[in-house]
């Protein structure tokens, strides 16, 4: 299919996003380029925050901190594809926080499967097993966390961060 046109609306502040593409190239430093505040970060595998402008690549399902002293409307400056939403998506989690996000070009409902070393168990259980925390938006507004519980709204390119007590997947369900 043909490349879309992909624009990133920032709030003034701190903005928890995600990007529901496929890009082309995905390379941080190349997605963010003309960015006006030059800010945005990823976690890096030790759960610490890193500039996508020193490294780190920028895929469906992973959640990002962006920065902008005015607010703006971005347009990515690269190849976007769509994520296939009519089947299933996997994000995969590592031990201690992650950033994470909606992996669909539309607002979906939260409820991921999640999958363990032990067998596949629903997100409730999973909170409930202390396996994984609920999930937290960030309102730009505010500047605070909105707690996001299973079966809540997640908007198209919002970011959320979960805390996980191990390696786990979360899997999104098919958007019909």
């Amino acid at each position: 299919g043909a490349s879309e046109d992909v624009t990133l609306v920032l709030q003034p502040g701190y903005n928890l996003k995600t990007i529901p593409y496929i890009l082309s190239p995905n390379d941080g430093k190349i997605v963010f380029l003309g960015l006006a505040d030059r800010q945005a970060y990823y976690l890096n595998s030790s759960s610490s925050w890193t500039s996508l402008y020193q490294n780190g690549t920028i895929s469906p399902g992973q959640g990002y901190w962006i920065w902008s002293e005015k607010g703006e409307a971005y347009k990515l400056p690269v190849n976007a594809k769509g994520v296939n939403c009519q089947i299933p998506f996997t994000i995969s989690l590592q031990k201690g926080w992650n950033g994470v996000g909606n992996p669909c070009p539309k607002d979906i409902v939260w409820n991921p499967i999640v999958k363990t070393t032990k067998g596949t168990t629903s997100y409730q259980k999973a909170i409930d097993g202390k396996i994984l925390t609920v999930s937290y938006r960030s309102d730009p507004i505010s500047q605070k966390y909105v707690i996001v519980n299973p079966g809540d709204s997640v908007k198209a390119f919002d970011g959320l961060l979960i805390e996980s007590g191990g390696d786990v997947d979360l899997v999104i369900s098919a958007q019909n």
